[in-house]
């Protein structure tokens, strides 16, 4: 009877070893940098399972798990993969700044043109896009922020045990919060290069009016555009390094409020 009970056991924590690995490894498959095609498949599955390994001696195990049916498992382990995505899409969400501002930047300064293989939505970006990702995926890793997305996956845990994990109903309009002020705070980094080209051009429109043989509008307005808008760009740098360093006191909490 004893020895029954020991196997029950042992399979109540394989089961949560294996709902924790569902939770993380969704984490994981959606967070920013982690889930790019440059990191193979096999190391996020490693570095989930490591990582689920290692949150076990402080997890709750919860013993019914050793004797669910195979319906109640596969449901969990859908529960708790959906969930794990959810946090990693809610970062991705507010990284999505550096993209946004990186378009605004681009298409008012006239560098739309200049574009480039993107490995974080596997299509085309612009460069200057590129430009503004490295530097905020420099500042994210370099101010420890995957950390904290960590630790609030581990304090997910202590919410709810593997197997109870639950996506909040409400998390969609928590996630459409973020978004607004993801495009709020992409306005305000690029304002200083769409106040720069929409002087230059207004400057030579001016002149071109009044000057109309001189043709500044084509020859100066749009030559000069560029460099101008490179310039205001590397200006704006500190204010992305400053966006994404604000969010190092909610990355931990966000991560968790979306558990239900």
């Amino acid at each position: 009877m004893q020895d029954f009970a020991a196997i029950e056991i042992n399979q109540a924590a394989l089961m949560a070893l294996l709902l924790a690995f569902a939770r993380v490894g969704g984490l994981f498959q959606s967070m920013p940098l982690f889930s790019m095609r440059g990191v193979p498949i096999p190391v996020r599955a490693g570095l989930a399972l490591a990582i689920s390994a290692l949150l076990m001696p402080g997890l709750t195990v919860d013993p019914a798990l050793g004797s669910a049916s195979a319906p109640a498992i596969g449901l969990a382990f859908a529960s708790e993969a959906m969930l794990g995505l959810a946090m990693g899409f809610s970062v991705t969400v507010l990284m999505s700044v550096i993209d946004i501002a990186g378009t605004f930047i681009g298409m008012n300064a006239g560098l739309a043109i200049a574009s480039q293989f993107d490995p974080m939505s596997e299509g085309q970006s612009l460069v200057i896009t590129r430009v503004l990702q490295l530097a905020g995926f420099l500042t994210f890793l370099g101010l420890d922020l995957h950390h904290e997305v960590l630790l609030g996956l581990a304090d997910s845990f202590v919410l709810a045990a593997p197997g109870h994990g639950v996506l909040a109903f409400t998390a969609g309009q928590g996630v459409s919060a973020l978004l607004g002020g993801a495009f709020v705070d992409a306005l305000r980094v690029s304002m200083p290069v769409v106040a720069t080209a929409f002087f230059i051009n207004v400057v030579a429109a001016l002149v071109t009016r009044f000057a109309q043989q001189m043709n500044i509008y084509f020859s100066v307005g749009l030559a000069a555009q560029s460099p101008l808008g490179i310039a205001a760009t590397a200006l704006t740098l500190p204010a992305v390094v400053g966006v994404i360093a604000a969010m190092s006191g909610d990355l931990r909490g966000l991560v968790a409020s979306l558990l239900g």
